[in-house]
Order: structure tokens, then C-alpha cells, then sequence
């Protein structure tokens, strides 16, 4: 029996989720990933160690992917996919690596690599030119992705060919160690646009900005090299 003639409760099922409102300011919100295995589904997302859901945490674990904490959150945007074994175990190695948040790696930043690296579909979460990626801006693409193929958890994208780069992007692009001051401006300024973007600029003018900028290009560069290798496929098929 294929992947496609599975019944639903059979399927290994991916979901990539946002609670943003269109129009949500720059950090609001949260992005996360479900995924569904003989008819059990389970969150994972992203969440900084300091964050005051985990404040009476003694031994913070190793990984700042968190298993179960969305799973009762409500999503104001989905976008779903069928897996096929080989995604399926991707998603699972994936989800027990050594991550740690950060301001240029978010819960945006790993619910859309991780998708993009199972899946083969970019969710889009870039904002600021690539200085950071945001729930809403997840909202945006899955709105964009579902008009152009609506999807649900009954009815999921069926599997392609993942990308062979493999790895979390948003792993190797993290500049974090330690709160980058910079950064703090940025995201404090979030709501005074003036503000904003002189933040923006001296933080794109400062030497981690311009090193993060680098390694942004590189990475977006083997992205679309991958992308494009992937196009003439399936125009060849």
C-alpha cells in the first residue's frame, strides 16, 4: 500500500502552525510544528530557556525544542503534509538535535527550516532583510502557499523530494551568544517604525550584522542551487 492510499489515521502527518492575526506586529506571536503518528498528534516547537513558562525548571534540558507545549494552542494559519517513511525519520532526527533559541533563531526560524527540510516547501519566516524570522511573517506564506494549494489535516500536500542539503539552516545562521545588544534595540523598537529602523541600521552596519548578512546570502544562495536543481527534476519527470 502507497503513502496515498494510507488511511488518514495511518499517514505520519506534518503540520507547520502560527497564532499570529494578519497585520500582527513584528514579535508577536509563536510558530510551531505538529506531527501526527497513528492518529496521535504532537506539537514541537522552539522556546527560549528563560521564557516564565519554564522559570520553575531546575535542569533545563539540553535542547531548547520542546515537545507538547502547543498542544492545546489554537493556530490562525496551518499548512499540512503527508510524509513519506523517509520524512518521517528526517523529521524525527530533526526534532532530537541540540538547538538553541535565539534572536536570529526563533520558533519561526525552526518551524520553517525543519519544514523546508523535511518537506521540500519553503514556509517563508525571513523579515528585516534576514535579520530575523517572525511568526507573521509564517502567517503570510501559509496564506500564500494555501491559496495557491489548500491543504488540511485530512487532506495534506502529498510527499515530494525533500532538499538533499540536510541540517537546520537556522542552526548554522544563529549569531547568538549571548543577547547581542543590537538585537535587543531592534526587537524593543518593534513597535516605533522610526526607531525601528535606525536599529535596523546599525545593527546591519555593525560586524555581526554584516557576518550575518554573509552567511545568510551563502545559505540562500545553496537554497535556490538546491531549489532549482529540484524544478528541472520535476519538469523531467
Amino acid at each position: 500500500m502507497s503513502d496515498h492510499e494510507k488511511q488518514p489515521e495511518e499517514r505520519a502527518i506534518l503540520g507547520i502552525h502560527t497564532n499570529t492575526e494578519p497585520g500582527a506586529p513584528l514579535i508577536d506571536g509563536h510558530a510551531w510544528l505538529t506531527i501526527t503518528r497513528d492518529g496521535k498528534t504532537e506539537a514541537y516547537g522552539l522556546w527560549p530557556a528563560d521564557h516564565p513558562r519554564f522559570s520553575k525548571e531546575t535542569a533545563p534540558p539540553a535542547t531548547d525544542i520542546r515537545r507538547g507545549i502547543e498542544n492545546n494552542f489554537e493556530a490562525t494559519a496551518s499548512r499540512y503534509y503527508s510524509l513519506s517513511p523517509e520524512q518521517l525519520r528526517e523529521f524525527e532526527a530533526a526534532s532530537r538535535e541540540k538547538v538553541t533559541w535565539g534572536y536570529t533563531n526563533t520558533c519561526a526560524s525552526w518551524a520553517s527550516d525543519t519544514a523546508y527540510r523535511v518537506t521540500g516547501e519553503r514556509v517563508n519566516a525571513s523579515e528585516l532583510g534576514g535579520l530575523t524570522d517572525t511568526p507573521r511573517e509564517i502567517r503570510e506564506s501559509i496564506d500564500k502557499l494555501e491559496r495557491q494549494q489548500n491543504t488540511s489535516h485530512d487532506a495534506p500536500r502529498e510527499p515530494v523530494d525533500a532538499p538533499k542539503e540536510r541540517g537546520s539552516s537556522s542552526s548554522s545562521l544563529s549569531m547568538e551568544e549571548g543577547r547581542d545588544p543590537q538585537v535587543n534595540a531592534l526587537l524593543a523598537n518593534a513597535g516605533d517604525p522610526e526607531r525601528l529602523q535606525q536599529a535596523v541600521e546599525r545593527l546591519q552596519e555593525s560586524a555581526r550584522g554584516q557576518a550575518f548578512a554573509d552567511r545568510a546570502a551563502e545559505h540562500t544562495a545553496q537554497l535556490n542551487s538546491a531549489e532549482q536543481a529540484r524544478g528541472q527534476m520535476d519538469r523531467s519527470v
